[in-house]
């Protein structure tokens, strides 16, 4: 008898020491409730992700769920060790979030347009090709609209630009699968334009809708790219997460394996100034 008890006291032991601490990961694209930790290369967000989230699963037992925008901050604020993927660091989050290194960097957002019935004339663009500003482009078009995504910030730059556009010349979109749904519009013409990241264009559509060729234009005054993060509710377990992240991406930065998981989701076009970006973040990270 004495030996059973024994055995199973070695058990609970066993049990206690090796439970893995559970971490909540939040993200706004339904999508990822089957891509994240898998093997199978999706997106340039998930892949580069799962880099890192798959190293840390003998740690840690991740719960995935996703939530529409508006609801990520919520849900993070009200469950323990609960952390959200694809952030964008801002200093007001920063003082309210643990986050970790950066994880993946996107060309930053474009203007998409078919050419075949939308025209941008040469006067609202400058020396580099690049729109002089939504504004002036919308004083031009008075009649025509952008296609954006509900509740999400497109960096400090482009919000400030979309603050200055009347009401009229937006529509919004909200839901999981937001990015198709925006192509989808686009290409029955129920908007003239749609903000993207080049990467995500990339990874719907190839660089086609149906057939037709799907024109971009850069906007003069936007960085040229935008950071993801992790980023977590202040805890004891989620700070330990954080680090292992960090601990993970150190190795990763000098891994071609990170590089391929951006530069596959990219247009040639896009690979050409990407790299030179890519170098300046991952190889000498803040």
């Amino acid at each position: 008898m004495k030996y059973f008890l024994l055995a199973v006291s070695l058990l609970f032991f066993h049990l206690s020491v090796s439970a893995k601490e559970r971490i909540l990961l939040l993200s706004d694209d339904e999508n990822d409730r089957q891509q994240l930790l898998s093997l199978q290369p999706v997106s340039l967000a998930t892949d580069t992700l799962n880099l890192v989230l798959n190293q840390l699963t003998d740690e840690f037992d991740f719960d995935v769920q996703s939530a529409p925008i508006s609801r990520i901050d919520p849900l993070l604020d009200r469950h323990e060790n609960a952390c959200v993927v694809n952030r964008v660091k801002t200093p007001e989050r920063q003082a309210q979030y643990l986050f970790s290194l950066p994880i993946h960097i996107f060309p930053n957002h474009r203007l998409y347009y078919d050419p075949s019935w939308v025209t941008i004339s040469a006067k609202q663009l400058n020396e580099q090709g690049q729109l002089f500003s939504l504004q002036a482009l919308f004083t031009e078009q008075l009649e025509h609209k952008l296609l954006l995504v509900k509740d999400k910030s497109y960096g400090r730059y482009l919000d400030s630009q979309l603050a200055l556009l009347d009401k009229s010349n937006t529509l919004y979109r909200s839901g999981g699968d937001y990015y198709t749904a925006l192509l989808a519009m686009l290409e029955r013409r129920r908007s003239e334009y749609a903000l993207m990241f080049p990467a995500t264009f990339f990874e719907q559509t190839g660089q086609k809708v149906q057939g037709k060729q799907i024109r971009s234009v850069a906007i003069a005054g936007n960085p040229t790219y935008i950071l993801g993060h992790i980023a977590c509710k202040q805890s004891e377990i989620a700070a330990t997460f954080i680090a292992k992240v960090n601990h993970v991406l150190k190795q990763l930065y000098h891994d071609e394996r990170l590089y391929q998981a951006h530069v596959r989701y990219l247009s040639e076009a896009d690979k050409i100034h990407f790299k030179q970006d890519y170098r300046q973040v991952f190889h000498s990270p803040d």
